[in-house]
């Protein structure tokens, strides 16, 4: 292993460079998912998690040692789809959104969207922690290891920006639905 300050080669194991101090843990590729925390989870998927380590590290943890994909999440019941964009998950939202509108467009049934939103409660968690996995595994791919955390708290984290823009363009939305029957009715008297 080199040190990235120094270029001095440490044995495998080392935690400090033996010449200068740096610690060989950080922004170091061959260190990268060997350093466990006390969360369970590795330094990356904590800084890329970012909030609610907890619970997500207990769910990485279950997914990991008994390979099941279910695991309740309160929040993705009730905000499964601001979650999304919460968490980061933009393309997962594209394809879900487009999933719904296409399924509903064919049926109204209640018992449709009961079932999106409890497999949103039962399932975000697995596909949070798939997303964040592949997201990582392309960061330590193609990145500068000097550059790793800044790029893992760039991709990872949460985006309140992103929740109030999709917020704000459904306001947008309802406010111009509305409008539109309000017409429509006024121009049928």
């Amino acid at each position: 292993m080199n040190c990235n300050r120094c270029g001095n080669i440490e044995t495998q194991g080392s935690r400090f460079c033996g010449v200068c101090g740096e610690d060989l843990s950080i922004n170091n590729p061959d260190t990268q998912f060997i350093e466990q925390r006390q969360s369970g989870v590795s330094r990356d998927e904590e800084l890329f998690i970012s909030k609610n380590i907890t619970h997500y590290a207990q769910a990485t943890n279950k997914f990991r040692t008994t390979n099941s994909k279910i695991n309740w999440n309160w929040s993705a019941f009730f905000a499964g789809m601001v979650l999304l964009i919460y968490r980061k998950m933009y393309l997962e939202f594209v394809i879900v959104y487009a999933a719904t509108f296409i399924v509903g467009q064919m049926t109204d049934s209640f018992l449709l969207v009961l079932a999106i939103t409890f497999s949103f409660g039962l399932f975000f968690d697995y596909f949070y922690i798939k997303s964040m996995d592949r997201k990582l595994m392309n960061i330590s791919a193609s990145s500068d290891p000097l550059m790793k955390d800044e790029l893992i708290a760039k991709k990872g984290g949460t985006s309140v920006k992103g929740v109030v823009i999709y917020c704000t363009i459904m306001m947008v939305l309802l406010i111009a639905l509305i409008t539109l029957f309000v017409f429509v009715f006024i121009n049928m008297l």
